[in-house]
């Protein structure tokens, strides 16, 4: 074995051993439970080697050593184990509550952020998508009263909005439907992007006051699409952080709680992810956020018809389980993506 890929292996195994523990590694440990085929002295001076090169570091003036950002970054991009699958029996369990349960999107949405915090035991966030990437599968016009109305925006994906309106021109329940008709002829199935567009097309075959009612009705359904744009993001499971040692000083864990209740500082860690990858991991002193510059945070988009919608993900200890928090991740945003297609084909 080379003397590279032999200080190497030894890193890995103390990384390894250090997400399982959050004990500091010390020479006589990996020799006792790792066949490197060298001495604890071999192995001592290996770690200090790797210490020299910023993979390693002393917390106290205990013997041991504890990996560091730039090890988390490297153990990643080479030592991890790519494309892990959960088991099979973990899969299909996950997919079954899908198929049973979440019947709409808020409701999958939630679920997706109790699934994910419990199967990590991280924190897990979510951005719920734009209400202008999904598709309009009915709209309803309801008479309330002579002058009153309630528009009701249904997407294929089960989302629902509606908003009341005051109409200056008196309205009958016959001529409403009318109206609802012409409306759901020329916009049913089109992306929610696209109805500001669509709206502006000449609406034939109805009377002078039907056509005034629907030049109210207009206005009032573009602002409700645009009103209903921000990207809202959800977490689940801030007080996890409290099962981790590293986080068992009051001030550092009211610190991370403070800043996963703020719902800003969320849309930042989304808004910092690369949108050219599918699953992003950000370790350490890579945050750009102070708050979680001793967390890593892993993020995979959701998609519906190819188009990336949302988001979810986790935010854990640097002294993450990398390659189990990974597949989770990414077997919930194809599961999640694959019920959105399911729940837009209806």
């Amino acid at each position: 074995m080379k003397p590279e890929e032999r200080k190497f292996r030894i890193l890995n195994a103390i990384i390894t051993d250090y997400i399982k523990t959050a004990e500091p590694i010390g020479s006589r440990s990996l020799e006792k439970k790792h066949d490197f085929g060298i001495s604890s002295a071999t192995i001592k001076n290996e770690m200090s080697d790797l210490e020299d090169m910023g993979f390693l570091v002393q917390p106290h003036t205990s013997a041991g050593r504890i990996p560091s950002n730039k090890a988390y970054r490297l153990y990643v991009d080479k030592f991890m184990a790519k494309n892990k699958k959960l088991d099979k029996t973990t899969r299909e369990a996950v997919k079954s509550v899908y198929d049973e349960y979440m019947i709409e999107l808020n409701n999958a949405m939630e679920s997706t952020l109790n699934i994910l915090s419990k199967m990590t035991n991280y924190t897990a966030l979510m951005t719920a998508p734009r209400f202008s990437t999904l598709y309009l599968k009915d709209i309803k016009v309801v008479y309330i009263d002579e002058d009153r109305i309630m528009l009701i925006i249904v997407t294929k994906e089960g989302l629902i909005k509606n908003v009341q309106v005051k109409l200056s021109t008196l309205v009958k329940m016959e001529e409403l439907e009318h109206v609802n008709n012409a409306l759901l002829e020329l916009i049913r199935d089109i992306p929610l992007s696209e109805l500001a567009i669509r709206l502006n097309d000449t609406i034939e075959g109805l009377s002078e006051n039907e056509h005034e009612i629907l030049m109210q009705i207009i206005p009032v359904l573009k602002d409700l699409v645009e009103n209903s744009n921000s990207q809202n993001v959800y977490s689940k499971g801030e007080s996890r952080i409290l099962d981790y040692p590293e986080f068992k000083e009051i001030d550092r864990a009211k610190d991370f709680i403070d800043a996963v209740n703020r719902k800003d500082i969320l849309q930042a860690i989304v808004k910092n992810d690369d949108d050219r990858k599918d699953l992003n991991i950000t370790i350490g002193n890579e945050n750009v956020l102070e708050a979680f510059r001793e967390c890593s945070i892993i993020t995979a988009s959701y998609k519906l018809k190819g188009k990336r919608v949302g988001t979810i993900g986790v935010i854990g200890p640097t002294r993450m389980d990398y390659e189990r928090t990974v597949a989770t991740v990414d077997m919930l945003s194809q599961t999640l993506t694959e019920h959105i297609e399911k729940l837009f084909r209806k």
